[in-house]
């Protein structure tokens, strides 16, 4: 009986260890490390609009399939993915960085290298937009930080946030992906 038992706890720490994929339903499953293992994600379909995905995943050979409405994200290939509800549609973001601030860059793409198993270049040459939110479970704020168009949304966030000025003086302009990932970088780098 022991051995039994011991070959079923080793089969299961074992699964875990070795699952590509780590579905988490809530924030506090991704708090507690406690999410759902499989063994590979296939693939994501969406209809007309973004408002339902389905989201694809392999466990023990059969196929899930996992709405966005009902998981809070996952982990791809060490990738953390995020699924917010945005304006009636969903979106995926991948978490770029996190510390005082955390930063997204939403669009499939990410998704896509990722299966593939391609690194991202250092200049990336996907299609992807910027997000960021003070936690890790808030809704993120979208957007560039603009020399002279003055955004309200924009403002708000940074009035309702002040203690990250550094953060938004070194966003001030930058267009570029890279320049952008590298403030969020440096900034969460300096605790």
């Amino acid at each position: 009986m022991k051995k039994i038992i011991l070959a079923v706890l080793l089969l299961v720490v074992c699964s875990d260890l070795f699952a590509q994929v780590t579905v988490y339903r809530t924030f506090k499953e991704y708090e507690r490390g406690k999410g759902e293992p499989y063994d590979d994600f296939d693939k994501w379909l969406t209809g007309a609009t973004l408002n339902k995905v389905k989201y694809i995943f392999i466990k023990n050979g059969e196929k899930e399939t996992i709405l966005n409405t009902e998981m809070w994200g996952f982990k791809y290939k060490d990738v953390l993915f995020r699924i917010f509800p945005l304006n009636k549609e969903w979106s995926l973001g991948k978490v770029m960085s996190t510390g005082k601030v955390a930063y997204y860059e939403f669009g499939w793409e990410h998704l896509r290298l990722a299966q593939k198993g391609k690194p991202e270049g250092k200049k990336p040459d996907i299609t992807i937009y910027p997000g960021y939110s003070i936690g890790l479970n808030d809704e993120p704020f979208f957007g560039y930080f603009r020399i002279k168009k003055k955004d309200k949304d924009l403002e708000a966030f940074k009035a309702a946030n002040p203690e990250h000025k550094t953060l938004y003086n070194c966003l001030e302009g930058k267009l570029e992906i890279l320049e952008i990932r590298a403030c969020f970088n440096d900034y969460n780098k300096k605790e």
